[in-house]
């Protein structure tokens, strides 16, 4: 309302100072007075020419008895002007108050559903990227482990082998060892009883040569004997009969 008073006091200057210069000769003060009981009334229309009976205005009459109508119709359309500007700004600004405290609202709300928005996807994008590293680290660890096991029974199983393999060529060597041990003593057992069957036989041999040789040499003895006593007895037949 202040503002109201104020615009309608500004308006009644202007009107004091125009009524001032014309050639009517309407004292400022009357119409000042005028306006203030016509803005603190009901404003009147432009359209309504007030009479001398109106309660609102009352004419006055200058030198030669005439009332000056045009000043009071002039003065009435101002002031029923002044008050529809007065309104038309009052709306304007209220209308202006009102957009600006709706856009600032809506930007308000815009940067609040932006910043939500914004918030929300950084929340996302953290949630699946630890989502993803948990993942990724979890494979990691599953892989670590599957080769770890793969290598602890990698080494096991080769170890295994070369247990069963060493196992293996041992007993190989020891039942080769046995085996050419068993053929040696075999072959020196055999050989041994080669040898004592040959030295025996050629003791047997030897022993029978020596008793055949013997036994030749008793046998040519004896015949040689034989022989000499046979041709000593021949001889001495012989000078036996030659003496006869």
């Amino acid at each position: 309302m202040r503002r109201y008073d104020y615009l309608h006091d500004v308006w009644a200057t202007y009107v004091n100072t125009l009524f001032t210069a014309t050639p009517t000769g309407v004292d400022s003060g009357e119409v000042a007075q005028r306006l203030c009981r016509l803005t603190d009334s009901q404003p009147v229309c432009c359209l309504q020419v007030p009479t001398s009976k109106s309660p609102h205005v009352s004419t006055q009459e200058h030198g030669h008895g005439q009332t000056n109508s045009k000043t009071v119709i002039i003065v009435d359309c101002m002031t029923c002007v002044s008050s529809m500007l007065v309104d038309y700004v009052t709306c304007v600004s209220s209308m202006l108050v009102d957009y600006v405290t709706c856009v600032s609202s809506m930007i308000v709300d815009y940067v609040n559903y932006v910043s939500s928005m914004i918030v929300d996807y950084v929340n996302y994008v953290s949630s699946m990227l630890v989502d993803y590293v948990t993942c990724v680290s979890s494979m990691i660890v599953d892989y670590v482990n599957y080769v770890s096991s793969m290598l602890v029974d990698y080494v096991t199983c080769v170890s295994s082998m070369l247990l069963d393999y060493v196992t293996c060529v041992s007993s190989m060597i020891v039942d080769y060892v046995n085996y050419v041990s068993s053929m040696l003593v075999d072959y020196v057992i055999c050989v041994s009883s080669m040898l004592v069957d040959y030295v025996t036989c050629v003791s047997s041999m030897l022993v029978d040569y020596v008793n055949c040789v013997s036994s030749m040499l008793v046998d040519y003895v004896t015949c040689v004997s034989s022989t000499v006593k046979t041709r000593k007895s021949i001889g001495m037949c012989k000078s036996a009969r030659d003496q006869d």
